[in-house]
């Protein structure tokens, strides 16, 4: 029988996870701030303004909240609030990219 068990760290998969999410919340943070300077060049401030918001809480949220590969400690709060608020903020950014490339077909 294979013993892998007793030799199992408990902080190594929460550590990938939370540097994974770090990673997803930086590069949404990006393509957000990307979409805010490409939307103010455009004159459409309103999805520029909402962009720059959202790639802000993203950043935040993706660098502030996660922990750094500590294993579970009862009593901390728990990831899936800021799971779910990344999530919500990358399907926003999404959805004024798409709303800034209708804006810019139909400007031309």
């Amino acid at each position: 029988m294979n013993d892998r068990g007793s030799t199992r760290d408990p902080g190594l998969q929460p550590e990938r996870t939370a540097m994974a999410w770090q990673r997803t919340g930086l590069a949404a943070a990006m393509v957000g701030l990307v979409l805010a300077i490409t939307a103010f060049r455009l004159g459409v401030p309103l999805i520029g303004g909402i962009g720059a918001i959202c790639s802000a809480a993203v950043a935040l949220i993706g660098v502030r909240h996660f922990p750094r590969g500590t294993a579970h400690v009862p009593g901390r709060h728990e990831p899936w609030p800021a799971l779910a608020r990344i999530a919500l903020s990358v399907v926003t950014i999404a959805v004024l990219g798409i709303a800034l490339a209708v804006a810019g077909i139909l400007s031309n």
